[in-house]
């Protein structure tokens, strides 16, 4: 099956907290939720939100190892 973007490499780091820029890392732990609370929080494929934070309780929130197995689950998509 033949991609139909272009595969950038990734990028350095990252903004726990859009709003107020608080968080500022470079890696996550793979155990870590996540959620916020205040603001927003998601993961989205191919520029189409696939899930963002409604207010679940914290135990049903999805930890970056889950996002990651997705994403290695499906490498051709962004």
């Amino acid at each position: 099956m033949k991609t139909t973007f272009e595969k950038l490499p990734a990028v350095d780091g990252s903004v726990a907290c859009l709003t107020c820029g608080c968080g500022a890392r470079s890696d996550l732990e793979m155990e870590r939720s996540i959620g916020v609370g205040f603001g927003s929080a998601g993961y989205s494929k191919n520029g189409e939100m696939l899930w963002q934070e409604c207010g679940e309780e914290f135990d049903e929130l999805p930890t970056v190892q889950q996002v990651e197995d997705m994403a290695k689950a499906d490498p051709d998509n962004d």
